[in-house]
């Protein structure tokens, strides 16, 4: 967060000029500046990332953070006093966790809203990785016209319809700059550490042809399936299947489960798979696999996914028997 002297302080009065700016300022994936055991910012990243998507899924069951299921909320607690310096109000839920403390934390700002916040995060680099895992699990995904302004040279903006909502997503941040770097400070780049803001809200109305947002999930999400991945057995790699008919298999498993996949598999390749029952099966595998005709490997059935349990993992590449 914001170091004590700009804690309880709005962000937009400390901005200076307004431009959009990329990623030429962005941080490494190094450890966080202000020193929290274990912490980096591959983990923070992903924090911000999973914290987004918990925003969403709660605006969109119309409850709170605190009424998602109990594996979704497992690594979250109120934040502390110190860990909230940004949200006064107390009437305002704030959650963070014991890794990530004040660099990420959750805000429930109305029943209708509620805001991510973290800092030390290289910009756009951390807002393009959320918005491409958004694509990723709807291939219908468009984007919304997004506007920086004078407290956030950097923005992204999400939105569809759903139910008669309209739901958005706004991205918005700056990179490290301030006094110690006039010309960033000028691009209006205002703090010496970058800070992000993730700002999800649902308000009435809207109409039909946007695209959906997220992973359009039902009311109450409908998965019924184990956590833990049952293990189908080994078997060979016969083949590839079209990316076309992968995907075609995607709507039709996700119509029928009443879920949504798993990001990281939604557009990845799939193969058909012979088990040494008989069995026959298109298992999806990831982008780092490389398999071919003959290849060996083990089998894992659906699950869910238990941080984001309206979301399924498909049959799945296991590892080679």
């Amino acid at each position: 967060m914001l170091r004590p002297g700009l804690a309880g302080r709005s962000v937009v009065a400390l901005a200076v000029v307004a431009t959009l700016a990329g990623a030429g300022h962005a941080q490494s994936l190094a450890p966080i500046a202000v020193p929290t055991p274990g912490l980096t910012q591959a983990k923070a990243a992903e924090g911000f990332y999973l914290d987004v998507a918990r925003c969403l899924y709660s605006r969109e069951h119309g409850a709170g953070v605190a009424e998602l299921p109990p594996e979704a909320k497992a690594d979250l607690r109120p934040a502390e006093p110190a860990e909230r310096h940004l949200f006064k109000d107390p009437a305002v839920k704030v959650w963070t966790n014991d890794l990530l403390r004040d660099h990420v934390v959750l805000a429930e700002l109305s029943p209708g809203k509620c805001q991510v916040v973290a800092d030390q995060l290289p910009v756009d680099a951390t807002f393009r990785d959320v918005v491409a895992r958004l694509h990723r699990s709807d291939p219908v995904l468009r984007d919304g016209a997004a506007r920086s302004d004078r407290a956030w040279p950097i923005a992204y903006r999400l939105e569809r319809e759903a139910d008669g909502a309209h739901y958005t997503v706004r991205l918005e941040g700056s990179d490290p700059g301030g006094l110690a770097h006039p010309l960033r400070m000028a691009e209006g780049h205002a703090f010496r550490f970058s800070l992000l803001t993730a700002t999800i809200e649902r308000t009435p109305g809207g109409g039909p042809g946007t695209a959906a947002l997220v992973p359009a999930a039902p009311k109450a999400c409908g998965l019924d399936l184990p956590e833990a991945a049952p293990a189908m057995g080994p078997g060979t790699v016969r083949g590839v299947e079209d990316r076309e008919a992968s995907a075609t298999r995607i709507v039709a498993v996700q119509k029928r489960l009443k879920g949504q996949i798993d990001p990281d598999y939604a557009e990845t390749p799939r193969v058909f798979v012979e088990l040494d029952s008989g069995e026959r099966h298109a298992v999806a595998t990831l982008p780092s696999m490389q398999l071919h005709p003959g290849d060996r490997v083990t089998v894992l059935g659906l699950t869910r996914n238990p941080r984001l349990p309206c979301n399924y993992l498909p049959v799945r590449v296991g590892a080679a028997p």
